[in-house]
């Protein structure tokens, strides 16, 4: 029996989590400062699978109105996408409300086609390129949703 439950993120969770091979450049670039800094700007949960942790994410508040969204991933993500995205949805909704939120924006790696697509058909739109956003210098790309 497959048994899910969602957990307030902690910051332990994501040193305990297995990321997916494209999330760990970041174990070497600010990692620590990642993990902290979302933990104490927004709502954040961790989506766990019989203990085992699919996923940890959340959204910065940056001001009244706007956050930003954000999500580590682990090899159990894919597998379990229906559930991850129905759950997403839902906070999402949920932050927006209680915060009064009147645009969440996201940023996804151009060269991450699954992320991309899961981006939008969570209802957020391209807005821009962000060059040499990431620390390694590269391109990146900004989407936004309103509500």
């Amino acid at each position: 029996m497959t048994d899910f439950r969602v957990e307030s993120f902690l910051p332990q969770h994501a040193y305990d989590m297995e990321l997916e091979d494209k999330e760990r450049w970041m174990s070497a670039n600010g990692f620590d400062q990642f993990v902290v800094s979302h933990y104490m700007t927004g709502p954040a949960w961790t989506l766990f699978k019989n203990d085992r942790i699919v996923t940890c994410g959340g959204i910065s508040i940056y001001w009244q109105g706007v956050g930003e969204a954000w999500v580590l991933t682990s090899p159990l993500f894919y597998e379990n996408r229906f559930t991850v995205h129905r759950l997403t949805r839902a906070h999402l909704a949920q932050v927006s409300l209680l915060y009064k939120l009147h645009r969440v924006q996201a940023v996804a790696d151009p060269n991450d086609p699954k992320a991309v697509q899961w981006l939008e058909t969570l209802g957020f739109t391209f807005e821009g390129l962000m060059r040499k956003y990431g620390p390694d210098g590269r391109d990146y790309k900004l989407y936004a949703r309103l509500f």
